[in-house]
């Protein structure tokens, strides 16, 4: 969690990993502090983070706190969002967006899918509602495009 909350904040996230630095896995990864195995996550969503840095329009995005009741944001307001949403169940959180129509994806933390969702069409400056679909469990980031006016 800590890399997506530090990437929407706008900084580099780094991990030490010095399970590496030994040439790969080790024997034992649940040994050391911490343990290889325990960092698995971080490694993953570093790469996933990655995967959506290149994706998005970075240059044009700023953490944007004020966006989200989520606090986690990274937008191009009107053109470009990623929104984390944290919590472990589907709560419904707010994002504030300007009008326009928007493509939206559901990025799962658990299981690292993405998976689009219908179109949001948003009529004039407001801010919403929104909640990841049922089916998609545990922590999300939302990524919201605009495709239209």
């Amino acid at each position: 969690m800590w890399v997506w909350k530090a990437f929407l904040r706008g900084h580099n996230p780094i991990l030490y990993d010095l399970g590496i630095l030994g040439g790969g896995v080790p024997p034992d990864p649940s040994e050391g502090e911490p343990s290889f195995e325990s960092l698995e996550p971080a490694r993953q969503a570093m790469g996933d983070t990655r995967g959506f840095a290149e994706q998005v329009s970075l240059l044009t995005m700023l953490p944007r706190a004020d966006l989200s009741s989520t606090g986690f944001a990274l937008a191009d307001p009107g053109t470009e969002y990623l929104i984390l949403q944290p919590s472990e169940t589907a709560v419904p959180f707010t994002i504030a967006l300007t009008p326009g129509q928007y493509a939206v994806e559901w990025h799962s933390l658990t299981s690292r899918d993405t998976t689009p969702d219908a179109a949001l069409t948003i009529p004039d400056d407001s801010k919403i509602n929104i909640s990841a679909p049922a089916e998609i469990a545990g922590p999300v980031v939302a990524h919201l495009r605009r495709i239209s006016s």
